[in-house]
């Protein structure tokens, strides 16, 4: 009988023991950047947190904050380690203060960002982009993508020279400008090919062979909302080249350039509609 009492007393000692013990896992919900620097070793807490290791240390969900400055992307190459920051965990990336946060990938050789999830850039500058395939400073190939009060300037690629969006991603853009960037093909600072939603944007001075602002392609959707398209060349198309559909709700499309279809250029496919 004591021997059974002994034994549940010890076994129930070795159980409290474990729950005490055990390691609690602590989240970081939000990590801020505090080095210019373009390394990474996946950690925030050995001195440094550069944009690389926030990306990596916070928690799916979190919020990364980037203080007022110029964050050059230098480390070329693959994985999470270098080349194109892979977004592939939910994630808020904000710059925060009153000068500007600026995020350059022109020395990278490639793009900006690969999105694979849910993300929201906020208060960003992104510039440049080396030329790529598809998306000179962001591409999203699925989840939804947000950028609200970015600027991105600068961007090239064969098609989506600031933006690409997939067949199997949403973008959602609001209070932000697209400017100066080119492609060779297709979209000059918008490739679409998932569902996307411009609000209080304007896109110009973009340019592409086939729509210099945005090329909608089939089955894809572009909504613009209170925005401005203006300034953009192509030669079909120096807005918008619409293949899929195209909403346009209280917006402007002005002083747009091409060879054929100066300001909307729209495929009989495409259904679409205006409103002021």
């Amino acid at each position: 009988m004591c021997r059974v009492c002994v034994t549940m007393f010890g076994f129930g000692s070795l159980l409290t023991m474990l729950v005490v013990g055990a390691p609690v896992a602590l989240g970081v919900p939000t990590l801020t950047v505090d080095s210019f620097e373009d390394t990474f070793d996946g950690s925030c807490v050995d001195g440094d947190c550069s944009f690389r290791d926030a990306i990596a240390a916070v928690d799916p969900g979190g919020t990364v904050r980037m203080p007022p400055g110029f964050y050059p992307l230098t480390l070329a190459g693959g994985g999470a380690a270098a080349g194109d920051v892979d977004l592939d965990r939910p994630v808020t990336i904000v710059g925060i203060g009153e000068t500007g946060t600026f995020i350059g990938a022109s020395a990278l050789g490639d793009r900006g960002f690969q999105v694979t999830t849910d993300v929201v850039l906020r208060h960003l500058t992104l510039l440049g982009g080396s030329a790529v395939e598809t998306g000179g400073v962001v591409r999203a190939t699925s989840g939804t993508l947000t950028l609200h009060r970015a600027t991105i300037f600068g961007g090239r690629a064969r098609d989506g020279g600031a933006i690409a969006v997939g067949g199997d991603a949403t973008a959602t853009i609001q209070r932000s400008w697209i400017s100066e960037s080119r492609a060779e093909g297709r979209g000059g600072a918008l490739l679409v090919r998932g569902t996307t939603v411009l609000s209080r944007t304007t896109i110009s001075g973009n340019r592409a062979r086939g729509g210099g602002g945005a090329f909608v392609a089939p089955f894809a959707s572009l909504s613009i909302d209170d925005a401005t398209v203006s300034q953009n060349a192509a030669v079909r198309g120096g807005g918008i080249r619409g293949i899929g559909d195209v909403d346009l709700f209280s917006s402007t499309v002005a002083a747009n350039r091409a060879e054929v279809g100066g300001g909307v250029l729209l495929s009989q496919t495409s259904e679409s509609t205006t409103t002021n």
